[in-house]
């Protein structure tokens, strides 16, 4: 039924975001929701929780188009993971409290090193790259 929609998933975790048109989901644990645009619906298997909100369709949820990732206050957390899937590398973080870091906009996802500095931008923090790991610390410019 939906017309326009983003899945991602992730590890243990999958989110829908409704853009147009409307969704029913059904689960394996038989739950089932409707979506109606401008919800999201994300799934833990972790947990076996369903979270089913409201979001800001003009700036999707999380989500590729176009060779940019769009963000919609993600946590610093959950956009290093993504780096974390697509690269292939590790990230580490100086303070659990950076981890928590609200990200909303577009960041370019073609080049490793132009998505970094576009997230230090974003977040004011200094992202250190050496081999396989980046450490995400505070910058003390700001």
């Amino acid at each position: 039924m939906g017309t326009q929609f983003h899945v991602n998933t992730r590890k243990q975790k999958t989110n829908v975001v409704l853009d147009e048109g409307s969704i029913h989901l059904e689960f394996k644990n038989g739950e089932v929701a409707k979506m109606i645009p401008g919800e999201m619906v994300s799934f833990s298997n972790e947990s076996k929780k369903l979270l089913h909100k409201r979001v800001d369709v003009e700036t999707p949820y999380a989500l590729w188009r176009g060779g940019t990732y769009a963000f919609n206050e993600i946590p610093l957390k959950d956009v290093m993971t993504n780096l974390e899937l697509t690269y292939g590398i590790e990230v580490q973080y100086s303070a659990n409290e950076l981890m928590k870091i609200p990200i909303s906009g577009g960041i370019p996802n073609q080049n490793l090193k132009i998505c970094i500095a576009a997230i230090e931008k974003a977040t004011g923090t200094r992202i250190i790259n050496k081999g396989n790991i980046l450490r995400v610390q505070e910058n003390p410019i700001y």
